[in-house]
């Protein structure tokens, strides 16, 4: 969806978006994304990529945001290896309340909760991570469970500057924050990661009419590895 205004924080864009229906733990949103007939598009090739690859080490993939299981449907039709993985989607609790009445595969679960045991495994985030302002909660996922390998899509990052807009998701509304990039980066490497590969996304845009500085915000995919 179109994005609207320039915010310090996530409470101010909330109080922009008084009276709206705001965030994603909602029942709305997850029908949404039930009725949605996604497929493999172009963006999704170097995802598809190092996803193929990444699972050559990993017995499990950590869907951070994953929602209601969309994309283990779409890249497990591309990679056959998938349907042998486990593949567990973390996400709010009214997404996965609606999540789990679905007639999904038996290694394909819902969860709300990242104290879990997993070993071997790959954080998968696809266009999730904007939506979190504080990520303490992420941070920790990676020091305390130590992923083998990251992949992060569809994510917005400016070279500059750091900000909040809004963003209308359809059934509801978003408060949406843009990283500087290489601060993002930095903070991905401290928990003893190497970069592998970043690529542009050539579909998705950020642009906020009356903002040119912060329009030019664009969206990144990236490959990381354990080091230590």
């Amino acid at each position: 969806g179109g994005y609207r205004g320039v915010y310090p924080n996530f409470l101010a864009a909330n109080k922009k978006l008084a009276g709206l229906k705001i965030g994603y733990d909602h029942s709305e949103v997850a029908d949404w994304y039930v009725k949605r007939k996604s497929a493999v598009a172009i963006e999704d090739y170097p995802i598809l990529f190092w996803l193929s690859r990444a699972i050559q080490q990993s017995n499990l993939v950590f869907d951070y945001g994953g929602n209601m299981g969309q994309n283990y449907h779409i890249y497990s039709s591309k990679i056959n290896e998938l349907l042998a993985k486990e593949w567990i989607c973390y996400d709010l609790p009214n997404i996965i309340k609606k999540a789990r009445m679905l007639n999904t595969p038996n290694n394909l679960t819902f969860t709300d909760n990242t104290d879990i045991s997993i070993r071997k495994w790959t954080l998968l985030c696809m266009g999730s991570l904007q939506y979190i302002e504080n990520f303490t909660l992420f941070y920790n996922l990676l020091n305390e469970k130590s992923p083998r390998q990251i992949i992060i899509a569809h994510l917005p990052l400016h070279e500059s500057r750091e900000f909040v807009s809004t963003q209308n998701g359809g059934v509801t509304y978003y408060p949406v924050k843009v990283n500087k990039r290489e601060e993002f980066i930095n903070s991905i490497l401290r928990f003893g990661y190497e970069i592998v590969d970043q690529w542009d996304d050539p579909i998705s845009n950020c642009f906020i009419p009356f903002h040119p500085q912060e329009s030019q915000a664009k969206f990144y995919g990236f490959y990381f590895t354990k080091t230590s």
